[in-house]
């Protein structure tokens, strides 16, 4: 017999509804010591709300978690309704027996749009269940101290280390007398002029739909707030961008991630004027890498010509419960801004 059938009818329980003592103890054990710290610190301001987190429980006992992050997204010119699945996770011993399928099944269910970021594993069981899942993002970087990039593939390879130290140099001397054409970097967001500049992206991408509610909910009531750097371009009246970049500390030294690149970003003098802004900051400060997760192909290849030349691929997913989701010829637009892939380190 099934160990699903075997025991209590599992149930899906919010965070409120249990014991905290329980929720902490099954955090850390199931989640790395920074993951599970992250998200026992900022889950609800990262869910929206306590009640968008849910525990699977069996005869009392906590086996599974996941949550959930309400959003409004841009698709056929349209506003909707979607909903962001992330950490995901069952216990080890209960694996392989239906559980995570109830937490499928929960997430289809509902009437929004269902998004996500999944790994490798996660997209083929996604696409087993119905998903769409595309292939073609990238999470790109910019070395700028190599000796600082610690994956063991580089370390033991010294002619490619070689070449990457090499084109490295090349890029700060290149890059650290850039002068500015139209960029200007602020340390507080002006979420009006963010706005603005909105308008002047592609109305036919799937997206996420950036209002004021989106930008006070992301940035301004985030407890990494003083970590961002805000960038805009105004190259004349018709294209406008915007850039914003949050700074992390760890392991591999100061690393600036860029969460969010909007606006007219099919004009390549002003994406690249925004990155190479950035990229002149980041050296005077010492920083590590420059990271970017990028949907556009286009923008990929002005990427790699600015430097970015090593990359993971990445996935997303989406459900729609009308059977109108994306296909491989939909234009979408996503960055780390979106789901929870900012915090992931």
């Amino acid at each position: 017999m099934n160990l699903i059938d075997s025991i209590n009818k599992p149930q899906i329980i919010s965070i409120s509804d249990l014991e905290i003592e329980d929720v902490e103890t099954f955090l850390r054990k199931e989640y790395p010591k920074n993951k599970g710290d992250f998200i026992l610190k900022h889950g609800e301001w990262l869910h929206l709300g306590n009640e968008n987190r849910f525990f699977l429980v069996v005869n009392k006992k906590i086996i599974g978690y996941c949550g959930i992050i309400p959003t409004t997204i841009v698709r056929n010119k349209k506003k909707i309704k979607a909903i962001w699945w992330i950490d995901l996770i069952i216990t080890k011993e209960f694996r392989g027996n239906g559980y995570q399928s109830i937490f499928d099944d929960y997430i289809r269910n509902r009437p929004e749009i269902k998004l996500g970021f999944p790994n490798k594993n996660a997209a083929k069981i996604h696409k087993s269940h119905g998903w769409e899942v595309r292939n073609d993002l990238k999470v790109m970087l910019l070395l700028i101290e190599p000796k600082n990039f610690l994956l063991s593939k580089i370390k033991k390879s010294v002619v490619l280390f070689r070449i990457i130290n090499y084109f490295s140099f090349l890029i700060l001397n290149h890059k650290s007398d850039y002068k500015s054409k139209w960029s200007i970097k602020k340390t507080n967001l002006n979420i009006n002029k963010y706005i603005e500049i909105c308008s002047y992206a592609r109305k036919d991408i799937f997206t996420t739909f950036r209002d004021e509610k989106y930008f006070i909910n992301r940035y301004v009531n985030s407890p990494f707030f003083n970590q961002y750097d805000f960038y805009h371009c105004e190259k004349n009246e018709n294209v406008k961008a915007y850039l914003i970049a949050r700074r992390v500390q760890n392991k591999k030294g100061l690393i600036v991630r860029i969460v969010d690149l909007f606006g007219s970003i099919w004009d390549r003098e002003t994406v690249k004027d925004l990155i190479n802004t950035l990229i002149q900051d980041s050296i005077i400060r010492n920083v590590s890498q420059i990271q970017i997760l990028e949907s556009d192909p286009k923008l990929q290849k002005i990427l790699i010509l600015l430097g970015f030349i090593l990359f993971k691929k990445a996935r997303f997913c989406s459900y729609d419960n009308k059977n109108d989701g994306l296909n491989l010829r939909t234009p979408i637009r996503w960055v780390f801004a979106d789901s929870d892939s900012d915090f992931l380190d």
